[in-house]
């Protein structure tokens, strides 16, 4: 069943973080667009292209760049973020030295680009596995030693030191970006922990009001999307106070507590319990007509009044249930409407002297 301890609707990790960081990703993304379009503009404008790969390489850029924009505004797409972004960092530091490279081949720009490339992966390091993170800077680093060896013609005496300074960043960058992924985990794990209880009730570990107008605000657009039923059943334990005045509040939260375990037992996986208040439950069921409600509302009410409670100090305990059940319908505009319409039918049954189930059509 449906319960927060099996299913918090909560984000996984990545999609967490790529929710977090999204916004400022597609800043930057337009940033550099701009960046890019602006210089290809003025190099046309100033007739400072001295060759066309230079040109066909800032196309590229801000292709890719587009590319990856539209992956990050496309909600359906935000699972590739991360190997989008991991792959968009790998091409812009290949394209981007092998253009230094051939138009002004100077060490400090591939080492500057590198330090660019170190510091993407650093920022977003929370979005990526830690394979991915390892993987990613072994390839920048593979490729920037290849590029210093194959085009730049260093003294050997200088490039024993570049390429101790590389490794040494990299292996800085690799520590750095674990510990933050791991910071940055742990942060998530606190906003679960939060938000699971934000929306349990503590004492019967079922969902409170939060929690079930989470849950019914989404299934009522699925269900007149898809024109499917919708039902809930609205539950209170008959003379309730009677418990807690004979025997104290203690004995009242162990019997709240009971029935709460003995209904999740009864009910379909993908029902929705609440602790509604007090001594009232509600139970909402997905693509549930009101025949079927209404059978599973006898069975529950049946049940609880035949069983014997296991309260500590009170043997053979035995209380009553009684239930109001409504299904959606045309008429229903919000969720509110259909629930005070089972409450209706619940404050019928408590009319007809409680211990029954009672039904609005």
């Amino acid at each position: 069943m449906a319960l927060t301890s099996d299913r918090l609707d909560f984000p996984e990790f990545t999609e967490y973080e790529v929710n977090k960081l999204k916004p400022g990703m597609q800043k930057l993304l337009f940033l550099g667009i701009l960046f890019v379009a602006i210089f290809f503009i003025w190099d046309i404008a100033s007739d400072s292209l001295t060759n066309h790969l230079q040109s066909i390489f800032r196309l590229i850029i801000i292709a890719i760049l587009c590319g990856i924009l539209f992956v990050f505004s496309n909600k359906k797409l935000n699972k590739y973020i991360p190997p989008a972004f991991l792959v968009l960092g790998l091409m812009i530091f290949v394209f981007s030295a092998l253009l230094h490279s051939y138009v002004n081949p100077r060490l400090h720009y591939l080492l500057l680009n590198s330090g660019y490339f170190h510091l993407g992966i650093v920022a977003f390091s929370p979005m990526f596995t830690k394979k991915q993170i390892v993987l990613t800077l072994l390839l920048g680093l593979a490729f920037l030693l290849f590029l210093i060896y194959t085009y730049f013609n260093i003294p050997d005496y200088q490039l024993s030191g570049i390429v101790l300074r590389v490794i040494t960043l990299s292996v800085f960058v690799v520590i750095t970006t674990l510990l933050i992924r791991k910071s940055a985990y742990q942060h998530y794990l606190l906003a679960k922990k939060v938000h699971s209880q934000s929306i349990t009730d503590a004492l019967t570990k079922t969902y409170n009001r939060y929690g079930f107008f989470m849950h019914i605000d989404r299934l009522w657009i699925d269900s007149k999307k898809h024109q499917r039923p919708l039902s809930i059943l609205l539950m209170d334990l008959d003379r309730f106070k009677n418990v807690n005045d004979q025997h104290g509040h203690i004995s009242g939260d162990m019997l709240l507590k009971s029935f709460a375990q003995e209904i999740k037992k009864l009910i379909p996986e993908d029902a929705i319990l609440a602790r509604f208040g007090g001594e009232e439950f509600i139970l909402l069921l997905p693509a549930t007509k009101l025949e079927r409600a209404h059978i599973l509302a006898c069975k529950i009410q049946q049940f609880f009044s035949d069983h014997i409670h296991q309260v500590e100090g009170i043997p053979g305990l035995r209380n009553t249930l009684s239930i109001g059940v409504a299904t959606r319908s045309q008429q229903h505009q919000k969720p509110e409407d259909l629930i005070r319409q089972a409450d209706e039918a619940l404050y019928a049954a408590k009319e007809n002297g409680r211990n029954q189930v009672q039904l609005r059509a």
